[in-house]
């Protein structure tokens, strides 16, 4: 008997259409049609942005999981989410969380679970738990960056002063300039 649970997954942008094809995949193996699987995706599945909001409903999912490019989308919003760019124009966002809404007739994690004998993915689209993780590995990387860069910075400057100091030289900015004066010249008869 199907679970009457919602369910919430956070995907990457560009993993939108691989899940698109996944959940396609576990509903047609559990027996919706076609008439069924536009209505449930319609009514059932909508994604939100992480970080500005956007919603794209399952339509719409559908729509550009199934175009061929993103220049066959006539939607502006549709052809940045076909690129794996967040659906509104100037957001940064890479993540949307996918909402699965509560349905008798669904068991979500069958579905997620797909088919017993999974179909093929197309070369293009790598799994979605390999694109989470890499994901994950790059903001990783983009958090800890500018933390390096200062390390490294300081650690120059140290080294700098230090230097300074054993060989008895000025620090700049940090000790007056000297200033020399010398007499006037003496002349040799």
């Amino acid at each position: 008997m199907p679970q009457n649970t919602a369910k919430e997954l956070h995907v990457p942008v560009s993993g939108l259409t691989g899940l698109h094809q996944k959940l396609v995949a576990g509903l047609t193996a559990s027996g919706v049609s076609g008439a069924e699987l536009s209505e449930l995706f319609g009514r059932d599945v909508t994604a939100i942005c992480v970080k500005c909001g956007m919603t794209v409903s399952g339509e719409e999912l559908a729509t550009v999981a199934l175009a061929a490019s993103a220049e066959a989308l006539s939607e502006p919003k549709l052809a940045r989410l076909r690129q794996g760019y967040c659906g509104r124009n100037g957001s940064d966002s890479n993540y949307y969380t996918v909402q699965l809404a509560a349905n008798p007739q669904v068991d979500w994690d069958r579905v997620l679970l797909g088919p017993a004998e999974p179909a093929p993915e197309p070369e293009t689209a790598p799994p979605i738990e390999e694109e989470l993780a890499a994901g994950a590995a790059r903001e990783r990387a983009r958090r800890h960056r500018w933390w390096r860069i200062g390390v490294g910075v300081a650690a120059l400057l140290i080294l700098l002063v230090i230097r300074h100091a054993m060989e008895g030289v000025r620090i700049p900015l940090l000790q007056p300039k000297m200033e020399y004066r010398t007499s006037a010249p003496v002349q040799v008869e």
